[in-house]
């Protein structure tokens, strides 16, 4: 905007846009970028907590001399930094920044490590040393004095929900699911997901179904023929015939890390190569490929349901002691830890790291392994790795 001295970037989409139109009396043909553009002059960084949804947004204020980086509220859209001296670099990717620094980048060890221990590392944190990260639900403000960090919205655990039999809580979760992947869809938008016919992709499938109805939904399956014991083909295939979903299957079992001629592809932003990371670029591509704007999927879905995540803290918390010990007892069974073991990592464990979630961080110390006789070694592979410039192929 020449007039304010605004230059906006954003990306994602907003959920809430009826409530916003509404509320700023705005063209309800404005697009999102012009939602924002209108209600940051009366709201400033307060906007960040009335938008809903995966924007991600960076804006320069050119009357107070100002820049505002806000990333959505789960963080599906990056936003990286380097702040050195009296400059700040920002981005929506690793690879722009990295030609703002001195070759050979430093690595960040404490990323490195706790990425090799299947650990998240620290959400600031990348796997460069100079290289950070605007963390999810915060506002990122650069001014002529100083750098500030604000988070504008957190995951809160809401009053127990008690309802008169478990049909009444399955209705309620019913609700709740089709509620929210209505707010993600646009009318006459083409969406997809990603279906393996488990429990968690065939909820969403049939709540995009229901509340999608008359749109074409395409379905995108990792199958893999050549390892049978682990083929998701059936179960998926029987799911888009039934909500008759546009059927995809992406061949899981040759792109994996070591399938490609040449070795495995590493990225600026990650040189780790994840084991996955082959089947998703695939799985992008082809979402790309067919214009569709909306991906949903049930990734993340045994927080929900399976033995991955369960509700033995809430029975415990809940007093529900005797249902607690038939539950951990059953799962003992089949588990390789004991009812100890059980205990300590499925209940206590995510009692404290819920409300004491900084009682014990990842060692700002490097792994002896790291320091020793290995060092050499790490270095120098994973930098020749780094150091290719290559980015996402997307």
């Amino acid at each position: 905007d020449p007039s304010s001295g605004t230059v906006l970037w954003c990306a994602g989409f907003i959920t809430n846009r009826a409530e916003l139109i509404q509320r700023a009396s705005i063209d309800p043909a404005a697009s999102d970028r012009g939602i924002i553009e209108a209600m940051y002059p009366r709201h400033g960084t307060n906007l960040a907590r009335l938008i809903a949804g995966t924007c991600s947004w960076i804006l320069w204020d050119g009357k107070r001399h100002e820049l505002i980086a806000v990333r959505d509220r789960v963080g599906n859209f990056g936003l990286y930094y380097i702040s050195r001296a009296r400059a700040v670099w920002i981005a929506s990717q690793v690879e722009p920044l990295l030609n703002c620094l001195p070759a050979p980048p430093r690595l960040n060890h404490r990323s490195i490590v706790a990425f090799v221990n299947q650990l998240t590392p620290r959400p600031c944190d990348t796997f460069y040393a100079d290289i950070h990260r605007v963390e999810p639900g915060n506002v990122f403000r650069v001014g002529h004095s100083k750098i500030a960090s604000m988070r504008y919205w957190r995951v809160e655990t809401g009053p127990p929900l008690r309802l008169p039999s478990d049909n009444a809580y399955a209705e309620r979760y019913r609700e709740l699911l089709f509620d929210t992947v209505r707010e993600y869809c646009s009318p006459g938008l083409p969406v997809g997901l990603t279906l393996s016919g488990g429990l968690d992709s065939t909820s969403v499938a049939a709540a995009l179904r229901s509340v999608h109805c008359p749109t074409r939904i395409t379905a995108f399956s990792w199958i893999t023929p050549e390892l049978p014991e682990a083929d998701e083909t059936h179960s998926a295939s029987v799911v888009a015939k039934r909500l008759q979903l546009e059927s995809i299957p992406i061949r899981a079992d040759l792109h994996w890390p070591l399938s490609t001629r040449g070795g495995p592809t590493t990225y600026a932003d990650a040189p780790l190569v994840g084991y996955y990371r082959e089947c998703w670029d695939v799985t992008f591509q082809e979402v790309q490929r067919r214009g569709i704007k909306r991906l949903f999927s049930g990734h993340g879905g045994d927080n929900l349901f399976g033995c991955n995540a369960v509700a033995y803290p809430d029975l415990l918390l809940t007093g529900h002691w005797w249902a607690l010990m038939r539950q951990l007892q059953v799962q003992a069974i089949d588990s390789p830890l004991t009812l100890l073991g059980l205990m300590r990592h499925r209940v206590l464990g995510p009692i404290i790291r819920t409300y004491l979630p900084n009682w014990r961080k990842i060692s700002q110390a490097v792994a002896p392994w790291l320091k020793e006789t290995h060092h050499s070694l790490y270095y120098e592979h994973l930098a020749s790795l780094t150091h290719r410039g290559l980015g996402w192929r997307l």
